[in-house]
């Protein structure tokens, strides 16, 4: 089982309008345990960073907090087009923000799987090195029989393909099925994942979804715990208070057990 005292990071993706070295002392500040680092243009713009830079941050996040995951803008259907040139062209973006997470001393890149789940022909071409590749369910297609059937198959090709699970995804995923079939499908989930996020896009952590999740996730015990944060307001301040939220509330769950047939 998960211990309460597990700690929980930080995406990244939570608070605008900080560098990394100003967003690196403010985790400090407030005692983040690590963070998972937005790393495409929308975010940090990893790519566009020197390597200079990106040994600046990395000795910086060693002093001060850890980074532990880098989220690309790389998504799965490119990953594993049919069409060769995007496939190419995917590869080489991973590759590159690959690279930089090796720079920053980062082992785990994370894509989006934010299309309609389908069988997956054309496998992901892994970066070199010991970069592994999280994969994130992020449409509520995979959150099906189908759509775990194909992911079970992609991580079973490889050790270094894992899932990224977002409660926020399973809270949509989730909704339309029993409580049975949920609980069976998001122990499905957690099986194939080293990550899990507690998601919260301003309405809260209170729909079924997000604790079925959570649920399975404390009875692993194996995964490594962050909060997002996609509320309209992306300010420290607010961010802090809604990471704090989260925190006691996963506390709350993973000091009480599941009771026999409880949702």
């Amino acid at each position: 089982m998960t211990d309460a005292e597990s700690p929980v990071g930080l995406y990244s993706i939570g608070i605008k309008g900080l560098t990394m070295p100003e967003l690196l002392a403010w985790a400090a500040s407030v005692q983040i345990p690590f963070l998972h680092l937005r790393g495409g243009a929308r975010g940090h713009g990893v790519l566009e960073r020197s390597r200079r830079e990106l040994e600046h941050w990395r000795e910086t996040a060693r002093a001060l907090c850890p980074i532990t995951v880098v989220t690309s803008d790389v998504t799965l259907a490119e990953l594993t087009s049919a069409e060769p040139r995007t496939r190419s062209a995917a590869r080489a973006a991973l590759d590159r923000m690959a690279d930089s997470a090796a720079v920053l001393g980062v082992g785990r890149v994370r894509v989006l799987a934010d299309k309609p789940a389908t069988v997956i022909g054309h496998a992901p071409l892994l970066p070199g090195g010991d970069i592994s590749l999280l994969i994130e369910p992020h449409h509520h297609s995979w959150w099906t029989a189908p759509g775990l059937n194909s992911l079970e198959a992609l991580a079973s090709s490889d050790p270094r393909i894992r899932l990224l699970a977002d409660t926020a995804q399973a809270a949509a995923g989730l909704a339309s099925h029993s409580p049975a079939d949920a609980r069976g499908l998001a122990d499905r989930v957690i099986a194939l994942s080293d990550v899990l996020h507690l998601s919260d896009d301003g309405s809260g952590l209170g729909a079924t979804g997000h604790t079925v999740l959570a649920r399975a996730a404390c009875a692993s015990g194996q995964l490594e715990i962050g909060f997002e944060w996609t509320g309209q307001l992306r300010s420290a301040q607010a961010c802090l208070q809604r990471y704090t939220a989260a925190c006691a509330w996963w506390r709350g769950l993973v000091a009480t057990p599941r009771a026999q047939g409880e949702s």
